[in-house]
């Protein structure tokens, strides 16, 4: 009986160190997915972010300024006057 116990005890060890290793692998994938995700969605989030807090309690300028900074198109990258010249030239040659 006492023989049964220390095999199975045994036996459960051995499975316990062979799934550690898997075990680790998907935990430590889980935390780089966590962080990539973060990282790439910061700039996105900050907008909101402000946005929200911009126009606070105004929720059809609340709803606009998310689908805009959802395109990418709020806050971003100021264009100066010789930028915006160019692409209407572009724009009434084609």
């Amino acid at each position: 009986m006492i023989s049964n116990v220390n095999s199975y005890n045994n036996n459960l060890m051995k499975l316990k160190k062979e799934l550690l290793i898997p075990l680790s692998i998907i935990i430590s994938s889980l935390i780089i997915a966590a962080a990539l995700y973060m990282g790439t969605t910061l700039e996105f989030r900050s907008k909101l972010n402000a946005c929200e807090l911009r126009h606070e309690g105004e929720l059809k300028r609340i709803e606009r300024c998310k689908m805009a900074v959802s395109f990418g198109h709020i806050y971003g990258k100021k264009r100066n006057k010789k930028d915006k010249n160019k692409d209407k030239k572009k724009s009434n040659n084609s």
